[in-house]
């Protein structure tokens, strides 16, 4: 395999990684509209999101098509896997930083 095939396979396999936390990131981001507005209906926004509820349900959606799609990659569960672990480590950073804050 010539270094120019290894660097695009390498280029190939780095992409699916991202992908995939990519899309999770933006899908937790989305959901945080709805979250928002349920928590907090009477906030003052600068800005409202055209067509909602639609616009955020259709681009949560699409996010899972992609998702899905980024699995089949081969080293996808890996990159969900990671992201997936810093979850326990948020919540005890919380609860240290409201403990000790």
């Amino acid at each position: 395999m010539s270094p120019a095939a290894r660097g695009e396979a390498a280029l190939r396999r780095d992409l699916g990684l991202s992908l995939a936390t990519l899309v999770v990131v933006n899908a937790i981001i989305g959901t945080g509209i709805f979250v928002l507005r349920k928590r907090e209906p009477t906030l003052i926004r600068p800005f409202r999101v055209p067509l909602y509820p639609l616009t955020p349900l259709v681009f949560l959606a699409g996010a899972a098509c992609v998702l899905l799609g980024s699995l089949a990659r081969p080293n996808a569960l890996f990159a969900l896997g990671a992201l997936l672990a810093g979850v326990p480590v948020y919540f005890v950073w919380k609860w240290y930083d409201e403990a000790h804050g």
